[in-house]
């Protein structure tokens, strides 16, 4: 069973808090856990095992998330964990931290294609 824990802020931390889950790419859940008991949180675990895949992923094939961490992988994770891992790839896509990947389009079930570049 979880606990619920409440704490107040003002609006101006409010603002910071706000923009700081945003740009971590975690619910505000995973941010806070990961803020107060700062161990690897499983998110951590996930998104560094994408990135490493996405590294030795080759060029010049459209893929979509659940392509680079392997369907066996993604069907382990709950829709979170997958969506906070797409999320945060489309946005560092978006702005150009990956510099050698674009997005492509949408398949037919709406999801993110994109393509790593040579």
């Amino acid at each position: 069973m979880g606990h619920r824990i409440q704490f107040v802020l003002t609006d101006e931390q409010y603002e910071v808090f706000q923009q700081e889950v945003k740009a971590s790419g975690m619910s505000i859940s995973q941010y806070v856990v990961s803020k107060v008991l700062p161990q690897k949180t499983d998110f951590e675990e996930i998104w560094e095992e994408f990135s490493e895949k996405l590294k030795v992923f080759p060029a010049g094939i459209d893929f979509d998330v659940a392509v680079i961490m392997g369907q066996e992988k993604w069907s382990t994770l709950n829709r979170s964990e997958k969506l906070s891992v797409a999320r945060l790839f489309n946005k560092k896509v978006t702005s150009g931290e990956y510099g050698n990947i674009s997005m492509v389009g949408r398949s037919s079930s709406n999801v993110s294609r994109y393509r790593k570049h040579s």
